[in-house]
């Protein structure tokens, strides 16, 4: 995040990826964004794989990944949690295939914005909706990893979208390994 309150968090994939990657590499992996790989062996077709990370003790994981928005103040935030999972999760297991030598990782970066201006408020409806999230069965089973970031600095007035209003909050990630028994499913 920059001073002025600029953050990465609301642009997408591949900011949100480039930040993990960043991370992983600062703990001392080998951190490889977007690279050609084979993800359907029958009809000879590649494609990019999102992030390759590869410890010191060469442990390698195949993250794919997606993004979604979610507003704070949502009934819902199963459904697009699940669907923005689900899309993850057909990639990473696309990414697999019968390669059992490799780890696959489904990632979720769900972006969080509110019209709320209340700080109070804010924390409160954020406390409430983490919590949720991580009882939260998704797709079947609870997520591997729960994470997120949401700096206080991002949630000044000037930082509203002058358009719609909305105050991004920060991010949630939401990782899930894949399991020899997941299949790709419909979304």
């Amino acid at each position: 995040m920059t001073d002025d309150g600029e953050n990465a968090f609301g642009y997408g994939e591949l900011p949100n990826v480039s930040m993990l990657a960043g991370a992983a590499w600062r703990c001392g992996y080998i951190a490889l964004q977007e690279f050609a790989w084979d993800k359907n062996k029958e009809n000879g077709r590649s494609g990019r794989a999102d992030l390759y990370l590869c410890s010191s003790d060469y442990t390698q994981e195949y993250i794919e990944a997606k993004f979604d928005w979610l507003s704070l103040q949502s009934r819902n935030p199963k459904s697009v949690i699940e669907k923005t999972t689900r899309k993850a999760l057909n990639d990473a297991i696309k990414t697999k295939q019968k390669r059992r030598h490799i780890k696959t990782v489904a990632v979720s970066f769900i972006a969080i914005y509110t019209k709320l201006t209340k700080y109070g408020e804010i924390y409160e409806t954020l406390e409430e909706q983490i919590n949720t999230i991580w009882q939260m069965p998704i797709n079947g089973r609870k997520p591997d990893l729960l994470t997120w970031n949401f700096p206080e600095k991002l949630w000044q007035e000037d930082n509203r979208d002058p358009d719609t209003k909305d105050l991004t909050l920060g991010v949630l990630m939401l990782a899930q390994h894949t399991k020899e028994t997941d299949t790709e499913t419909e979304i």
